[in-house]
């Protein structure tokens, strides 16, 4: 789903579907994680506005390229997810989400 705060357009994404693609869980997940995907095709952005993405599982956690771990989503299906993220025009993007269950830096 989608929604706008303070001129900005927040998406919401169902990372679990994206899991499903990993391992073709079953047929209900796998349809689902295929109606989630068109619609992120078909979401327009103005490239004047900031685009923030929530999901649980994040992509990666310190490098793209990185192979699969509990924590991310698998390489295969992460290139794809990050394409239709990346061709969204913005001002900026930024991703949050949850799943990593540690700390992942940024302390001093």
């Amino acid at each position: 789903g989608q929604f706008r705060c303070c001129g900005g357009r927040c998406l919401v994404l169902n990372s679990q579907l994206y899991s499903a693609m990993e391992c073709e869980a079953n047929a209900e997940a796998l349809e689902m994680a295929k109606e989630q995907e068109s619609w992120l095709l078909n979401v327009h952005t103005d490239p004047r506005e900031d685009v923030l993405v929530f999901s649980h599982i994040p992509p990666f956690l310190f490098d793209e390229d990185e192979p699969k771990g509990y924590f991310n989503i698998a390489p295969d299906v992460r290139r794809g997810l990050l394409a239709s993220v990346g061709r969204l025009a913005a001002r900026r993007k930024a991703w949050f989400c949850g799943h990593f269950h540690r700390n992942a830096g940024g302390w001093t």
